[in-house]
């Protein structure tokens, strides 16, 4: 059961260092990135969210560790330089153990770029190392990366987590793609 709190922890708490919300584990507010008082915009993806197991010191999936959670809506919002993500009621299945705690989750702060081919492509690439306290022990964020589209349901992103020594050191890979898991899998 800890494993999975690590990778719903994980996938929705603050890589930004200067940002001192953190995890918000008590309802669904979203702060509105770090843009200097430019405006946010909020909207929402629909899409299917896996966690992996991965090999220490990569960043590829290796085995599945839940059922995919299909249709999950996640709220983002975007301001100029940064977004933010929350997700209500995370559910997640682990493969063998059954299902984990309801969770409200959230991230924020986290920077992103334009793509200079297409306006509309948002590039992740963020490398952090921000430790999740969970009930005592934690887990530890090193990176997020993908893509998203401001106007379109398009996501596909990737969180790297590892747990602590409570945690087995498990190294995590989260995945959320949207619209579909058919998209781009």
């Amino acid at each position: 059961m800890l494993l999975m709190l690590v990778a719903s922890v994980s996938f929705f708490s603050s890589c930004n260092k200067d940002d001192d919300n953190g995890v918000n584990m008590g309802g669904s507010d979203v702060s509105g990135g770090n843009g200097g008082g430019s405006e946010v915009e909020t909207k929402t993806y629909t899409g299917t969210l896996k966690v992996f197991n991965r090999e220490p010191n990569s960043e590829e999936p290796s085995v599945q560790l839940t059922v995919p959670v299909d249709n999950q809506s996640i709220n983002m919002s975007l301001s100029s330089s940064a977004f933010g993500l929350s997700i209500e009621d995370l559910v997640l299945e682990i493969i063998g153990m059954g299902p984990t705690p309801s969770s409200n989750l959230s991230i924020s702060g986290v920077p992103y770029t334009v793509s200079s081919s297409d306006a509309d492509l948002c590039v992740v690439d963020y490398v952090c190392d921000v430790q999740i306290d969970i009930s005592g022990t934690y887990a530890t964020v090193t990176k997020i990366k993908g893509s998203f589209s401001k106007s379109s349901n398009v996501m596909n992103l990737a969180v790297l987590a590892t747990g602590s020594l409570e945690l087995l050191d498990q190294d995590v890979y989260i995945s959320v793609v949207c619209p579909s898991a058919s998209a781009g899998e």
